[in-house]
């Protein structure tokens, strides 16, 4: 290597050790990172070409299509959740009312047997119990 070379490169090394100044061109950089715009940019590029990945340039028609569908999307969503909540909220309602139904139905199929049943009236009621004396006197 040559003396103008490693001046050169001694002056690189210099550049990128001062604060403020991108880590691999030595530039000042303000944007926050360790590297400025231009040598991120270029170390995407460099990255995807290594793993075989290419970066997608998109077309401005497309990326609004593709924000309307991303809108679309969110509503319909939407929608579903509230087609699930209402119907979970239906069944239930049915459910609880089939409940309530079966306690107050429980014991209809017995009507057919209460002539089976004898008729006691307050006075032979209380003959039998005492608690019953007081109110048939």
């Amino acid at each position: 290597m040559t003396d103008k070379a490693r001046a050169f490169h001694a002056m690189k090394a210099a550049l990128r050790k001062l604060p403020g100044n991108c880590g691999r061109c030595g530039k000042p950089n303000a944007n926050g990172y360790k590297q400025c715009d231009r040598c991120r940019a270029y170390q995407k590029r460099y990255k995807a070409e290594l793993t075989g990945n290419k970066l997608l340039t998109v077309p401005q028609e497309f990326a609004k299509a593709m924000e309307q569908f991303r809108c679309e999307l969110n509503s319909i969503r939407r929608t579903v959740k509230v087609m699930a909540r209402i119907r979970r909220e239906s069944y239930l309602k049915g459910f609880r009312a089939g409940q309530i139904n079966r306690r107050r139905n429980r014991n209809k199929h017995l009507a057919k047997y209460l002539d089976a049943y004898p008729t006691i009236n307050k006075q032979e009621l209380a003959t039998m119990n005492h608690a019953y004396a007081e109110e048939a006197a």
